[in-house]
C-alpha cells in the first residue's frame, strides 16, 4: 500500500503541475498583464550654449544601453533635425536619454529620464558641463 500512496501522490502532482486537478478538470492560467512597449524618437536638438570654448562641440546622443548616435557638429544657436538621421529606440516603463560632447574625451552634458506616462512630443532641459541644449523627443506606444 505504501507505493500505491507514493505512486498517487506522484500522479496527484503530476497532474497539478500539468494544470489537472482531481477528477480531471482544467485549470486555466491567468495570462500576465501586458506591458507596453514605448518607443521614443529624437526629433531635434538645439544648441544654447557650447561645451566647447572653441565654437564647435562634438555631439553624441545615446537613448538607454545602446550605443551611441553620433557624433554631428554642432554651433551656438544651431538646431539638427532631419540630419539627425533615425535616432529611436523601443524602451519599457522608462528610459535615459543621454547627450555628450565628444573630444578626446567624452562629456556628460546631461542625462534625462523620462517613461511612458506621457506621450507625444516633449522638450528635455539638457544642461551640464557649461553646455545648455534642448532635446525634442516624440514618446509613442507600440
Amino acid at each position: 500500500m505504501r507505493n500505491r500512496t507514493r505512486k498517487t501522490r506522484a500522479a496527484l502532482l503530476a497532474a497539478a503541475t500539468t494544470g489537472l486537478v482531481g477528477a480531471g478538470l482544467a485549470v486555466t492560467a491567468v495570462p500576465a498583464q501586458a506591458v507596453d512597449v514605448c518607443h521614443v524618437h529624437v526629433e531635434s536638438v538645439t544648441a544654447w550654449d557650447l561645451n566647447d570654448n572653441d565654437g564647435e562641440d562634438e555631439m553624441k546622443i545615446k537613448l538607454g544601453d545602446s550605443g551611441y548616435y553620433g557624433p554631428w557638429d554642432m554651433w551656438d544657436d544651431w538646431m539638427r533635425n532631419d540630419s539627425l538621421g533615425t535616432v529611436h529606440k523601443d524602451f519599457t516603463s522608462s528610459i535615459d536619454v543621454g547627450l555628450y560632447e565628444q573630444d578626446a574625451t567624452r562629456q556628460t552634458i546631461d542625462v534625462d529620464n523620462i517613461g511612458c506616462s506621457i506621450l507625444g512630443e516633449r522638450t528635455l532641459e539638457l544642461d551640464g558641463n557649461g553646455a545648455i541644449y534642448r532635446m525634442v523627443v516624440d514618446v509613442s506606444v507600440r
